[in-house]
């Protein structure tokens, strides 16, 4: 396997016709897809610096990625200069969250990339190497590999619903969940249908699914006030990014924006990302209810659930995390992982051993307070 890179940003017609190309009809995931990745890369702040690699085998373009290289500070003495795959390392891509990260593979071609002969191909540039929020197979292993060392700094479960399993059940969704998850749906449906016509709308077109977004932002951004945070939409970049996913992928089903409607009312409207079948539920607005038997967030995803099981897509993703919600909903779960290869680098060992440190510090703490009474309590806080 051959590597070669350009500049994505001064030729983004060849990054695209390449991308394409190893793509073909569809991503196995829409973070994966051309759509995210040129509007990403569209979007980028002029002080970025990205680079497109290509993986070349067997005489034909094989695998792509993108990496983003800047210099970061830590503890306000640890200098690295770091490279990010497909991002550009800045807070503008932290808003946006890409998930099931990794390189773009031709169908049918089996590559797998050999990242040792990347990151020597990469040159004597890196200190650090960074893989966020990627399927484990579709990263570096960790492991001691002489010049460097690949360690897992987080993995976080993705809850998720077989679809396939949802059209062969005789009770449809509902009889794949938990007695109590179940029973909680049921009762919500019914009181939402006492207020009137219960209705799941999909957005057929770019305008559609615009003011339905709208809507979502509404809501979210009441939701999260309410909690004394600002939630995902305060990001402008964020917004402007979005925006322009709906505006070219609603018509195509691509940017699925569903809203939930009882007797005449929102109940809660849902942002979905699909792509080869994968339905990635990215972000949600639902309205707050006073009587806690009204289960907004269950019941848009049941009947979102259910409706793109008639569409014909294999997987309903809720994506990274441990919110009750998810695992209450899911059929099954898969692993998503944040991966680290740094030079074995004499700051990163002394950075290390401060990291161990703190560690056994925090552990005697808790152990202190615990013996005299003091309950520990940590907060919790989800992105979705």
């Amino acid at each position: 396997m051959r590597f070669s890179s350009f500049d994505p940003v001064s030729d983004p017609e060849r990054a695209a016709r390449v991308w394409r190309a190893i793509e073909g009809d569809e991503a196995p995931t829409f973070f994966r897809s051309w759509a995210w990745m040129g509007t990403w890369l569209r979007l980028l702040p002029a002080h970025a610096h990205v680079e497109m690699w290509v993986a070349r085998e067997g005489g034909q373009d094989v695998a792509a990625f993108f990496t983003g290289a800047r210099s970061i500070v830590r503890h306000g003495v640890i200098v690295s200069r770091a490279s990010f795959l497909n991002q550009a390392g800045l807070p503008e891509d932290d808003a946006l969250y890409i998930e099931h990260n990794g390189p773009i593979v031709r169908a049918g071609s089996h590559a797998s990339i050999d990242w040792d002969a990347f990151l020597k191909e990469m040159g004597g540039g890196w200190d650090e190497v960074f893989f966020p929020a990627s399927d484990p197979v579709d990263v570096p292993a960790a492991g001691d590999r002489g010049g460097y060392v690949v360690t897992e700094q987080r993995r976080v479960p993705s809850p998720f619903v077989d679809l396939a399993a949802v059209r062969a059940s005789a009770g449809g969704y509902p009889a794949l969940l938990g007695k109590s998850t179940r029973a909680q749906i049921a009762r919500a449906r019914r009181l939402y249908r006492d207020r009137g016509t219960f209705r799941l709308q999909i957005a057929r077109d770019a305008s559609e699914a615009s003011d339905i977004f709208d809507e979502l932002v509404e809501l979210h951004r009441v939701t999260w006030e309410q909690r004394g945070q600002e939630g995902a939409f305060a990001s402008v970049h964020m917004l402007r990014f979005h925006r322009e996913i709906i505006r070219e992928h609603a018509a195509t089903g691509r940017a699925q924006l569903v809203r939930l409607v009882a007797g005449g009312k929102t109940v809660g409207c849902l942002y979905n990302l699909v792509s080869g079948g994968h339905v990635a539920f990215y972000q949600s607005g639902l309205r707050n209810e006073d009587d806690n038997r009204f289960k907004p967030g269950l019941v848009c995803h049941a009947e979102t659930i259910s409706a793109n099981a008639l569409l014909g897509h294999r997987v309903y993703d809720f994506l990274a995390g441990t919110s009750r919600y998810k695992t209450d909903l899911a059929t099954g779960v898969a692993p998503v992982v944040w991966m680290r290869a740094a030079r074995k680098r004499r700051r990163f060992w002394i950075e290390d051993r401060a990291r161990d440190l703190r560690g056994i510090v925090q552990t005697m703490s808790r152990g202190l307070r615990g013996s005299t009474g003091h309950a520990h309590a940590g907060d919790q806080q989800g992105r979705r």
